[in-house]
């Protein structure tokens, strides 16, 4: 009889444990995601229950977990506008099996999604500020605890110094950084592939990206010049990238980054 009664109430508990922190739905992502209390009230609380994983409790929940079972591995993914960053991301995902997450393509989720962040971003993008590092860092973690996998591509991240002191400062003692995937290819080249890709797109009738346009390209290389290029060259002083010369073929450009994954054992 005992053993039933204790089942019953671990059920109610499961249950009963996500409804502290729902009032909260709308607060800082960052904030939430850094909030590890649920989980170890409950673990406390049954020490003879076998423990289950973070994630199995979170799926019991539909929470998101709130610390990862083991460091992440996760790569960084830069290079210029038009360097073919999205191609040889596909390829990793294909071969080696990492999550690839695009904080742009994460910010943009965000603002569709009606949340009181979103509009803050919608608002924050609309009148050309940048939006404050810490939200996309607390949006880049929350995607990476959701997916429950343990290897990450972050494309187009970190832009600039004030991206990378708060993913530092937030997530480098949570992840196994490995290096920098940094596409190196000349202004020209990129500039040419970018004209096309636009004449492409509207060649098939559709619209060319908005950031394809002639004006914005310049805006963009005078951006990662500026801003993105310093990052790379902290990463460099450790020892932490990976130079793949991005002018050739796709497919030439896809065995320099197999043969670097295979150099640091990444597999």
């Amino acid at each position: 009889g005992g053993l039933s009664r204790r089942k019953k109430t671990t059920a109610v508990e499961v249950q009963a444990a996500p409804k502290a922190p729902e009032e909260k739905k709308e607060d800082v992502v960052v904030e939430e995601v850094n909030n590890p209390e649920p989980v170890k009230q409950e673990e406390s609380e049954k020490p003879n229950e076998p423990v289950e994983s973070k994630q199995e409790k979170a799926e019991m929940n539909n929470t998101t977990p709130s610390s990862f079972e083991k460091k992440p591995v996760v790569i960084f993914v830069l290079g210029g506008p038009g360097a073919g960053k999205g191609t040889q991301c596909s390829n990793i995902v294909t071969k080696y099996g990492f999550v690839h997450l695009s904080a742009g393509d994460l910010l943009r989720a965000e603002q569709k999604s009606g949340s009181e962040h979103g509009q803050m971003i919608a608002d924050m993008i609309k009148a050309g500020q940048i939006v404050p590092s810490s939200v996309t860092v607390g949006l880049l973690e929350k995607a990476m605890l959701q997916s429950g996998q343990s290897k990450f591509l972050i494309d187009g991240f970190p832009r600039n110094e004030e991206n990378n002191n708060a993913w530092e400062q937030n997530m480098g003692s949570k992840i196994d950084f490995k290096f920098i995937l940094f596409f190196d290819c000349s202004e020209e080249t990129m500039r040419a592939r970018l004209l096309s890709r636009g004449e492409q797109a509207e060649a098939q009738g559709q619209q060319r990206r908005s950031d394809d346009e002639e004006s914005v390209i310049v805006k963009r290389f005078n951006t990662y010049r500026t801003e993105t290029k310093p990052v790379i060259a902290h990463y460099e002083a450790q020892g932490k990238v990976v130079q793949i010369d991005a002018s050739p073929s796709v497919d030439e450009v896809w065995n320099a980054v197999q043969e670097q994954f295979a150099k640091w054992e990444i597999n």
